[in-house]
């Protein structure tokens, strides 16, 4: 999934990108499915800032922010 992120240029490649990361989260459980999840949260963001703009990736920045991961890249923005 991360070395499809930064291949992505089409509403549909995007649709299907996180579709199937939607599925990869319902397949595990446990601490596999938090790091998992905090993982996804970072390549979105990565999607949402290069597809949608700063503005939009701060605002799912600020959504995902229980993720340890999208916390310290929120502290060490600019």
């Amino acid at each position: 999934m991360s070395s499809a992120a930064p291949l992505i240029d089409s509403l549909a490649e995007r649709q299907a990108w996180q579709e199937q990361l939607d599925q990869l989260a319902v397949d595990l459980i446990g601490f596999s499915r938090n790091f998992f999840a905090e993982q996804a949260a970072m390549l979105q963001l990565g999607v949402i800032r290069r597809m949608d703009g700063s503005v939009a990736a701060e605002s799912f920045l600020e959504s995902a922010l229980r993720y340890r991961g999208v916390r310290i890249l929120a502290t060490g923005r600019s």
